[in-house]
């Protein structure tokens, strides 16, 4: 199988602006989540979505990239959005609808979509560490 990470694309203008942050966090959240999963890097591709308008874009594409793995051997995909934690429309229907089409379509015959962290215990559990470093764990108004 071959994992597809797909981030919210933004105009490259906006990262360089920005010092290349966004693409360097979204390079370093796949790097561990190939590393957590022992997963060889050949095996992965790394690409952006929600393009629109004429501007140059971070890249590849997604769409581009899920009608040119088939060509490239890849038969078995499976698509994970981490810059997106919850189930929107860039995830149910960009990639879970048009996506699923667009690589099947293309010569492409396992089509998984990674569901979003949304609600995962695990995923709550680390927001709420997160969250209490921030804020020392008071509600609004409480004193120190």
């Amino acid at each position: 199988a071959h994992l597809l990470f797909s981030y919210h694309g933004i105009p490259a203008r906006y990262d360089r602006r920005e010092g290349g942050l966004y693409q360097q966090d979204c390079q370093r959240t796949t790097q561990a989540v190939l590393d957590a999963l022992a997963w060889p890097a050949e095996l992965a591709t790394l690409c952006y979505q929600s393009r629109f308008g004429p501007e140059r874009w971070l890249g590849p594409a997604t769409a581009q990239r899920l009608q040119q793995l088939p060509r490239e051997g890849v038969r078995t995909l499976a698509v994970v959005t981490p810059g997106f934690l919850t189930e929107g429309l860039e995830t149910v229907e960009e990639i879970g609808r048009l996506g699923r089409a667009q690589f099947l379509g293309a010569g492409g015959e396992t089509f998984v979509r990674v569901p979003s962290v949304a609600a995962h215990p695990a995923f709550l559990d680390s927001l709420a560490v997160r969250v209490r470093s921030l804020i020392g764990g008071r509600p609004a108004g409480q004193a120190r």
